[in-house]
C-alpha cells in the first residue's frame, strides 16, 4: 500500500471492467484496469496509485502476477486503461518480439514486450499536450502547467473522454497496421473536483413488479420483476444490508396471471 498514502487504497476503485487477453506461448492472461478514486482530485490519495492505470500480467494457472505497467502513475484525468490488449509478433528494431500493442485513453499508443513487460516505445496517436516525453522505464513525464487546478482550469488534449475508450481494437500481420476508432483534436478543462468525504455504504438489493408488455418466464403465469440496486447508508456497519421488497409506484398491485399460451418458436426442440 506504499503507492497509496493515507490508506487511499480501501476505496481506491481502479477495477476492470473490459475483456482481457491470454496468451498460450507465455500461459498469461493481461488486463487493462481502470482509474483511482476519487477521479478528478488525487489529493487524498498521494502516490503512484497502483495498480490503477495499468496493463497487469496474471499466471493463468496461478493467478500470480508476473509483471505490470503503468501507464498513467497518480491519474487525475480519469483515462481508464481498460482497453482491451492486442498481442502480436513482430519485428521489432529488426528482432523477432513478441509484443503488446496498446492505444490508450490518454492518446498513446504503446509497444511493450509482453513476456516481460518492458516498455519499448510510445508515440501518440492523437493531439495531446499532457506528456513532455517518457523516461528510460517507460514513465510518462506530466506537464506541470497543465495539472488539475479547482480554478482557471488549463486545457488538456485528449479531454476526459480520452484518445479512444473501450472500444475494441485490431492488428493485421498482412499489413503491418493497427485499427482502432479515436477522438481527434478534442480536448476540455482539466478540472481539480471536490469529492465529498467518504461514507460508508452498503449495497441493497429492491425488488419491484415490472410494468412490461412482453416477457419471458417459464410458464407465463407469473409477472415479470425486475431488480434494482440500490446505494443504502449504513448506521451500523456490523448490521447486514437489508433486503427490500417493493411494489413499483406506477402499478397498485401484481397483474393477475396471464392465460396466455408460450409463444411458439422456430426451430427444432429435442
Amino acid at each position: 500500500m506504499k503507492t497509496w498514502e493515507n490508506g487511499s487504497a480501501i476505496h481506491g476503485g481502479s477495477p476492470i471492467w473490459v475483456t482481457g487477453s491470454y496468451d498460450p506461448a507465455t500461459n498469461l492472461t493481461f488486463w487493462g484496469t481502470g482509474n483511482p478514486n476519487p477521479g478528478w482530485n488525487g489529493d487524498p490519495r498521494p502516490g503512484d496509485n497502483l495498480y490503477s492505470d495499468s496493463v497487469i500480467a496474471l499466471d493463468a494457472d496461478t493467478g500470480k502476477l508476473k509483471w505490470y505497467y503503468q501507464f498513467m502513475p497518480h491519474d487525475e484525468f480519469d483515462w481508464d486503461s481498460v482497453q482491451v490488449p492486442v498481442l502480436a509478433d513482430i519485428d521489432y528494431q529488426g528482432k523477432p518480439t513478441k509484443a503488446m500493442l496498446w492505444a490508450n485513453r490518454n492518446g498513446f499508443f504503446y509497444v511493450l514486450d509482453r513476456t516481460s513487460g518492458k516498455f519499448l516505445m510510445a508515440k501518440p496517436f492523437v493531439k495531446q499536450n499532457w506528456n513532455t516525453g517518457f523516461d528510460e522505464a517507460g514513465r510518462p513525464i506530466l506537464n506541470p502547467a497543465l495539472k488539475p487546478k479547482p480554478m482557471g482550469a488549463p486545457y488538456v488534449e485528449p479531454g476526459t473522454q480520452g484518445g479512444t475508450n473501450w472500444y475494441f481494437p485490431s492488428f493485421s500481420p498482412a499489413t503491418g497496421l493497427f485499427y482502432i476508432s479515436v477522438w481527434n483534436n478534442y480536448g476540455g478543462p482539466s478540472m481539480k473536483g471536490s469529492p465529498p468525504a467518504w461514507k460508508e455504504t452498503c449495497a441493497t438489493w429492491v425488488l419491484a413488479w415490472a410494468t412490461m408488455a412482453e416477457w419471458v418466464s417459464v410458464d407465463h403465469n407469473q409477472p415479470p420483476a425486475a431488480v434494482f440496486v440500490l446505494p443504502v447508508e449504513v448506521p451500523d456497519p456490523a448490521v447486514p444490508c437489508p433486503l427490500t421488497t417493493a411494489a413499483n409506484p406506477r402499478a397498485s398491485a401484481p397483474s393477475a396471471p396471464s392465460t396466455r399460451k408460450p409463444a411458439k418458436r422456430s426451430g427444432t426442440s429435442k
